[in-house]
């Protein structure tokens, strides 16, 4: 007898006592029998679909983590705060440690597939991208502008991605640098009044005021000056803060199918509808002056123009930009401080490298004389290896595949483990060292393939990579040419994290400030 007859037949039993019930002791008696009986049933089938879940792993031969019920392979959301890329690391440390080159694991009961030898990365994210092409990541109808270049698939990811790719070429980065340049001024000004009023200057909210500038000037067309007025960023942040908040992220990602179902919005409507407001007046303003500006919000325009793209597309694109550039590239610039504090011979030596090659330019930062700067190239990579801004790349299977000895079914989640493979010593020995030597002419060339994705790899990798680093480079060469730098003995190594799907740094970083 199965489970849903049993329950139908208890139902059927409870109402016709119910009914012919002549007394309210016997009606409470039937009713409370009922509850009782339901509840038990319902908590006895919800048992049995757990059980049953967490045996995928186990059924079809793949090495496993033992999940606990209700909440796989995590501890209980409501009371961890653990970040989820200590998750993904653990999971990647655990199965190195059982010497296998893939596992299983769940996130509540939804199954999720870990690479752990890199071979499978390069299968996934290039060899055979036409079944893995989608991230699985969560969006929804009911939000329109919640739809953007990274969390659409399929066909409609393609055509975005091709639209989009000509934005980020070099000669279009190249004609940004300015704006990117001038957006320092208010920085230095900032870090030079914390050396006259000898204040240890926040490296986070520092870099977040530049790079909300930089961001806004680059896709909104106008100067924010988030070191004077924070209303901008406040709106950022609070996007930001509500949309990657654990227990939400990790519920979109494991049952999408329900979120829908409930209109579990992807960002927060108050604050979204905002910041798309005064972008649809920006872009009505330009249209209607004809004002042409050298910005992404242009090429945008141009795009629409073209009737290739909706309004509400583009407002979905420049929050994209906005929320992802804005903040993780600022994570890198804190980070990069920090590590530079904490080594001071790296740090003199990244001073030197831009004083010898900006005297050759008269001094200035120009576009061609940070393209020359190698040193700075490997500090930026070095960095990016122990805090990469996407710890770890999501996929889904769209349609069975089999490799070697398995078969990856369709609608498989695929979670490949950049913060482990960034921490195997297999890989980079005594992985908790800064070394930028990791990334010289000679040692780069040793890199294991598809060991280091800090913007993930192939057709599917971060459109905005580029313009990040431009913005990481012009940054740190500003600051550190003309400020020495040291951690204030406030600050407690090793750094705690905070839990959002971004690799974030829980408290301030705290840094004492002289002159050059």
């Amino acid at each position: 007898m199965s489970f849903v007859t049993t329950v139908v037949q208890t139902v059927m039993w409870c109402c016709k006592r119910m009914k012919h019930s002549l007394t309210w002791s016997d009606r409470m008696e039937s009713q409370i029998t009922w509850i009782i009986t339901t509840l038990a049933i319902s908590i006895s089938l919800v048992f049995m679909f757990m059980k049953r879940s967490f045996s995928y792993w186990k059924r079809r031969n793949v090495p496993y983590l033992t999940p606990t019920i209700p909440f796989g392979n995590l501890e209980n959301p409501i009371t961890s705060n653990k970040p989820q890329f200590l998750y993904v690391r653990e999971f990647y440390e655990k199965f190195k440690k059982m010497r296998v080159q893939y596992g299983g694991v769940y996130i509540y009961t939804s199954p999720m597939f870990l690479t752990i030898d890199p071979k499978y990365n390069k299968e996934i994210l290039i060899r055979n991208f036409q079944y893995f092409h989608a991230r699985g990541f969560y969006s929804t109808k009911h939000q329109p502008v919640s739809e953007n270049l990274f969390t659409k698939d399929g066909d409609k990811w393609s055509i975005l991605r091709t639209k989009f790719t000509p934005m980020f070429t070099p000669s279009k980065l190249k004609g940004m640098f300015d704006l990117m340049i001038e957006a320092t001024k208010p920085m230095l000004k900032y870090i030079t009044e914390h050396h006259c009023k000898q204040i240890p200057l926040n490296a986070k909210n520092c870099a977040t005021r530049f790079t909300t500038d930089v961001t806004a000037t680059c896709v909104f067309g106008f100067e924010s000056n988030s070191f004077v007025d924070e209303t901008l960023l406040k709106q950022l942040n609070e996007i930001l803060v509500k949309s990657t908040r654990l227990l939400r992220v990790l519920f979109c990602i494991a049952l999408p199918k329900v979120a829908n179902f409930l209109r579990i919005p992807l960002l927060p409507p108050a604050e979204t509808d905002v910041v798309c407001r005064n972008l649809e007046e920006s872009v009505n303003y330009r249209t209607q002056n004809n004002i042409i500006k050298m910005d992404f919000l242009q090429l945008l325009i141009d795009i629409k123009n073209q009737h290739l793209i909706t309004l509400t597309e583009l407002k979905a694109q420049c929050l994209l930009f906005l929320i992802g550039g804005y903040e993780t590239t600022a994570a890198t610039i804190s980070f990069m401080l920090l590590e530079l504090a904490n080594n001071e011979v790296i740090q003199e030596k990244l001073r030197t490298e831009f004083n010898e090659i900006l005297s050759s330019y008269g001094g200035e930062i120009l576009y061609e004389a940070v393209m020359e700067m190698k040193y700075l190239e490997m500090v930026l990579c070095e960095t990016l290896r122990k805090y990469p801004a996407a710890p770890f790349l999501l996929r889904k299977c769209v349609k069975d595949f089999a490799i070697n000895d398995i078969t990856i079914e369709k609608d498989t989640n695929i979670v490949i483990p950049t913060i482990g493979l960034h921490y195997d010593p297999e890989y980079y020995p005594n992985p908790d060292v800064f070394d930028p030597e990791r990334f010289s002419e000679t040692n780069k060339n040793k890199i294991v393939p598809f060991t280091y994705l800090p913007f993930g790899e192939g057709p599917r990798n971060c459109i905005g990579d580029r313009l990040g680093k431009q913005q990481v480079k012009v940054a740190i060469i500003s600051f550190i040419q003309k400020f020495k730098i040291k951690l204030n003995p406030q600050v407690v190594l090793p750094l705690e994290y905070d839990t959002f799907m971004i690799l974030a740094p829980k408290k301030d970083i705290l840094l004492d400030i002289e002159l050059v």
